[in-house]
């Protein structure tokens, strides 16, 4: 994962054995992307918004809208982590990962992340999201 990662072109940081963070940046903001590895696969990971500090609950038109993205989006999935921060993430199997499926999946993570944090916040005004509930990274 390193030597794709370091080919794909970009930088990264080992936490430990199993984990990497990397990102990159775009007109909005930087996008850090966390990836784990299991002995079968490796989990890729980017935080979109932080603590959304919210009861998810009693905002069920912002969940059904949020979770609707995961009928439509492909090889990736968006979801909400133990603290509430919305994320998206996706699974590979490490028995037969290749440099092009690595490179297509940063692609994929790459247009999906930017997508959504604007196509989020667009969505989180609408709702009238105050704005102190908002904390992308």
């Amino acid at each position: 994962i390193a030597e794709y990662t370091r080919r794909y072109g970009w930088t990264f940081r080992t936490i430990d054995e199993r984990q990497l963070q990397t990102g990159w940046f775009d007109s909005d903001r930087f996008f850090e992307l966390d990836i784990q590895l299991s002995d079968t696969f490796v989990e890729l990971r980017v935080t979109l918004f932080e603590g959304m500090h919210m009861e998810w609950l009693k905002s069920p038109e912002l969940l059904c809208y949020l979770m609707g993205f995961n009928a439509n989006i492909k090889m990736v999935r968006l979801g909400l982590d133990e603290g509430g921060a919305i994320i998206l993430s996706c699974d590979l199997s490490r028995q037969d990962l290749t440099y092009e499926v690595w490179e297509q999946t940063l692609g994929v993570l790459g247009y999906y992340s930017s997508f959504l944090y604007r196509d989020c916040l667009r969505q989180f005004w609408h709702f009238g999201l105050p704005s102190t509930t908002l904390q992308p990274l």
